[in-house]
C-alpha cells in the first residue's frame, strides 16, 4: 500500500477522517509479526502518510490536527484512535522521527476530558471500524498513558 497516494486521494475526497480511522480501503494493514487485529498502523500512517506529505505540503498539519480533534467528537473507537495516534507521535517526536511538532496540548485537553467520560463504555469495549470489537481497549488506554507518562514525561488523563 502507497500510503502517501492513499492520503492523497482521501484528502481530495474530504475523506480524512475516515482515512485515520482506517476505514475499508484506508486500513494501513500492519506488519504480519504484529498483533494488532483489524486496526490500522498509526505509525505507517504518520511515517509513510501525514509526516511525508508534510515535506511537500505543510498544511497536512493542521488538516491532521482539525482531524484528530474531529475523532474526539466522534464514538469511542475514534477516542481509542486519538490514544493511539498521540502515543506514536511523542515516540516519533522525541526520537526525532517527525518533520513537525504537533499542538498537543489542545488535543491532550480533549482526550482526557473524552476518555474519562466515556471509560464505563470503553471498558465495555470499544467496536473498531472493521466490525472487530476490542475488549481490552481500557487496558490498552492505560497502557498509552503509562507509555506516555513514563517515556515522554506526558500524562494523557
Amino acid at each position: 500500500m502507497d500510503v502517501l497516494a492513499v492520503l492523497k486521494e482521501a484528502i481530495s475526497k474530504g475523506e480524512i477522517i475516515p482515512f485515520l480511522r482506517g476505514e475499508g480501503e484506508y486500513m494501513c494493514e500492519h506488519n504480519e509479526m504484529v498483533q494488532a487485529p483489524e486496526q490500522t498502523d498509526v505509525s505507517k500512517v504518520l511515517s509513510r502518510g501525514i509526516y511525508k506529505l508534510y515535506k511537500e505540503d505543510n498544511s497536512i498539519k493542521v488538516l491532521f490536527e482539525n482531524g484528530l480533534l474531529e475523532m474526539l467528537d466522534g464514538d469511542d473507537f475514534d477516542v481509542y484512535m486519538v490514544g493511539a495516534y498521540l502515543t506514536s507521535i511523542l515516540f516519533k517526536e522525541q526520537n526525532g522521527l517527525a518533520p513537525f511538532s504537533l499542538d498537543k496540548d489542545k488535543i491532550i485537553d480533549r482526550f482526557s476530558e473524552e476518555v474519562l467520560s466515556r471509560k464505563d463504555r470503553i471498558k465495555a469495549g470499544v467496536k473498531h471500524a472493521s466490525g472487530f470489537v476490542n475488549a481490552s481497549a481500557w487496558e490498552d488506554i492505560e497502557r498509552f498513558n503509562y507509555v506516555c507518562k513514563t517515556n515522554y514525561n506526558v500524562q494523557l488523563f
